[in-house]
């Protein structure tokens, strides 16, 4: 266990390192957050994170900790955050809440969030219909609370930003405590006097949190929300169902009784990218976000006066000759050739990636579809005459492989036509330096999609361990082999997505499911997938657990490359 312990530790050193996220707990209401910031002594910060619950299992120390300043590691203080709490629950009580009952739903969650939190923990309670009123001051007798609660009754339109800025002023009576709002509504903002900027500054003075819950509607739109939340730290949830407003206010009491206080010496000023990740026996969390760090931005000097006549001296020398052979005007010239030939090939190779290509579509099937300054004949000719040899079957893999959307003829016959622009535009200079520009043309092709097919690759190889997990999630939670692979072609990055993405097509089209996800371990070299491939055939063929079978996979795969 210690040794497991020490592994994540390490994980978490180079997250925050590299400024990843891991995909498993990224835009979640798992992930880790930062509740607040402290630049008041610059160039040390403070900061205040929320631990999800899911990676419990006791205090933690600053072995568990890793923070990143704009991609540099910090040493980092680390204190459990035992100041106290001040909570002011903040509820819709808008017409629009009598429907399905979720006045008395949102009063229910909302005493289940009031016995979550400590019991020194004070709470207070705004009503929030066509006026924003106290319901309750605050204070730490649960029973007064709950009868605050009871209390809210139905009230006209929503007045959202006036809540939040009464919220904050109530919450800026009382002495030094960490202070949060948390808001439900289930509408925008249509009766308030105060703005939404307002409502942020209220918060900002009296150095409150938010978190937000959302229940959605076909009309609602919580973007100013969501705003607000990012401007002043705290957490939002977009909730479609009420009976899940519960489970998402112990949620929000967890994190809040659930805090550490990171202290750390910023190497800049104003606003820095921070990543915090925090490592447990129970897994990994990061959170990135953009701070103040405070301090003053270096002022830059700039030249009184610019030189604009050369010293004379400058006058008496000439170009320099390249192996004896050019000197002068036509020096630049060739060179101005060779590297416009290098662009023209950098931006016919690097384009976007275009969408997947079906098993067996050939390189003579998708010829003029890519690089319309070249003539279709000539391109779709090369590659019928490529299309029979071993040789253009091997390049056709290897740019599928790399995801580029060029194909073998449209490659040969930009890479002929540059090198003939090269190879006699040089030559014009000596016959050696041609020769010379025109091999450099070719290497550089080759070098580039090399470069691209390897990075691919490893990419794909990389989110193999995420991509199991997922997938083995989907089929816990009931879905089936389709719908898992959907949600990794939906909610992966590239490749992934491109790749099961083209397997769900071939599928659909009536190829084999295992036939489909061999070649993509035969396309991108990793032997790991095709243990997916096995198990999904062993799996039609004689049943069993696959979610199980997935999440080893991802266990071996995620040691193997720790």
């Amino acid at each position: 266990m210690a040794v497991r312990r020490s592994v994540l530790a390490l994980a978490a050193l180079v997250v925050a390192a590299l400024g990843l996220a891991p995909p498993a707990l990224a835009q979640t209401q798992d992930e880790l957050q930062i509740l607040g910031s402290d630049n008041a002594e610059h160039p040390f910060v403070e900061i205040v994170v929320a631990i999800p619950a899911a990676l419990g299992g006791g205090p933690l120390t600053g072995s568990d900790f890793a923070l990143s300043e704009e991609g540099g590691t910090r040493p980092v203080a680390v204190v459990e955050e035992r100041e106290g709490i001040d909570v002011v629950l903040a509820i819709d009580t808008s017409g629009s809440m009598r429907a399905n009952n979720a006045l008395a739903q949102a009063k229910t969650a909302a005493a289940e969030l009031v016995a979550g939190l400590p019991e020194t923990a004070r709470i207070g309670v705004v009503g929030f219909g066509s006026d924003a009123l106290i319901a309750g001051e605050l204070t730490t007798d649960r029973q007064a609370t709950l009868q605050a609660i009871e209390s809210l009754d139905f009230s006209g339109d929503t007045a959202l930003w006036d809540a939040l800025a009464i919220s904050a002023g109530l919450l800026a009576t009382g002495p030094d405590a960490s202070r949060y709002v948390v808001v439900l509504t289930d509408g925008t903002d249509d009766g308030s006097e105060a703005s939404q900027p307002d409502a942020v500054a209220a918060l900002r003075s009296s150095n409150a949190s938010l978190y937000a819950i959302g229940l959605e509607t076909n009309e609602t739109s919580f973007t100013d929300l969501e705003t607000s939340v990012q401007s002043v730290g705290g957490g939002f949830d977009a909730a479609d169902d009420l009976e899940a407003l519960g489970a998402l206010y112990a949620q929000i009491a967890e994190r809040l009784s659930n805090r550490y206080r990171l202290r750390f010496e910023a190497s800049g000023t104003g606003g820095r990218e921070i990543v915090v990740s925090v490592a447990t026996e129970s897994g990994l969390a990061t959170v990135r976000q953009l701070i103040d760090v405070g301090g003053t931005p270096p002022i830059v000097s700039t030249p009184t006066s610019v030189i604009t006549d050369f010293p004379p001296q400058l006058g008496r020398v000439t170009a320099p000759s390249v192996l004896g052979l050019a000197q002068g005007w036509s020096l630049w010239l060739g060179s101005a050739l060779f590297f416009i030939a290098f662009a023209v090939l950098a931006f016919g190779i690097l384009r976007p990636e275009a969408s997947v290509r079906l098993a067996g579509a050939s390189a003579a099937q998708s010829a003029g579809s890519g690089i319309g300054a070249i003539p279709e004949r000539l391109t779709s000719a090369t590659g019928r005459a490529l299309a029979g040899t071993e040789r253009g079957t091997r390049l056709d893999r290897a740019l599928d492989a790399a995801g580029l959307e060029m194909r073998p003829g449209e490659l040969v016959v930009l890479v002929a036509v540059l090198t003939a622009i090269v190879g006699l535009g040089l030559a014009t200079l000596n016959g050696l330096l041609g020769l010379v520009g025109a091999i450099l043309v070719i290497l550089i092709a080759y070098m580039v999609v090399a470069r691209k097919l390897r990075k691919r690759r490893d990419a794909f190889a990389d989110q193999l361990g995420d991509t199991m997990t997922v997938m083995a999630g989907a089929l816990r939670a009931g879905r089936g082999l389709q719908q898992a692979m959907d949600l990794v072609a939906e909610e992966t990055a590239s490749p992934t997505r491109d790749e099961f993405r083209r397997v769900i097509i071939e599928s659909r089209v009536g190829r084999d499911l295992t036939q489909s996800l061999s070649d993509v371990s035969e396309r991108m070299q990793n032997d790991d997938f095709q243990w997916l491939a096995e198990a999904v055939q062993i799996n039609r063929e004689l049943g069993g657990d696959l979610a199980e079978v997935l999440d080893n996979i991802a266990s071996v795969v995620r040691d193997r490359n720790q």
